[in-house]
């Protein structure tokens, strides 16, 4: 399984780097953690993963709750794929 990560904060909500590079880190750090639910969520060896975050909120958010949020957009994900696979069959 292939996958692309990105990671994107926008500068309009966040005005300093600082503020927006932390949220970065603790995004990509969260990745870093959840990776192996990710791999072990797509079974298939020919699945390509194209995936994006972008951080639209107003403020800096902890290391646990950018963590809940990404475990939801995991099994989100994971829901979608479980039923595209079902319709192929």
């Amino acid at each position: 399984m292939i996958i692309n990560f990105g990671v994107g904060v926008n500068a309009k909500k966040l005005k300093l780097a600082v503020e927006r590079n932390r949220i970065k880190r603790l995004i990509r750090e969260c990745y870093r953690l959840n990776k192996k639910h990710l791999f072990n969520a797509f079974t298939c060896p020919n699945v390509q993963l194209n995936l994006f975050i972008l951080f639209h909120g107003n403020q800096l958010e902890t290391l646990n709750t950018i963590n809940n949020k990404w475990l939801f957009i995991i099994n989100l994900i994971h829901k979608k794929y479980l039923e595209a696979c079902s319709k192929k069959l």
